[in-house]
């Protein structure tokens, strides 16, 4: 597993007999048919994963001079 399916949040995501994924022994979020990673994504990101692998960290390096 992989590869990862970002998908947005939806009104099923609540009800687990409904939803598309589960979650396996370690707590991540697996699709029930491919057996991918889910992340679940917020409709303001418009599912772009570029934005998901922006870290706050993601700065240059200061000037010591």
């Amino acid at each position: 597993m992989t590869e990862t399916i970002f998908q947005q949040v939806g009104n099923i995501d609540h009800n687990p007999e409904v939803r598309t994924w589960y979650y396996d022994e370690f707590g991540n979020r697996v699709d029930k048919k491919t057996g991918k990673f889910v992340i679940l994504v917020s409709k303001e990101t418009n599912n772009d994963p570029q934005l998901l692998n922006e870290s706050p960290y993601d700065t240059k390096p200061c000037d010591t001079e």
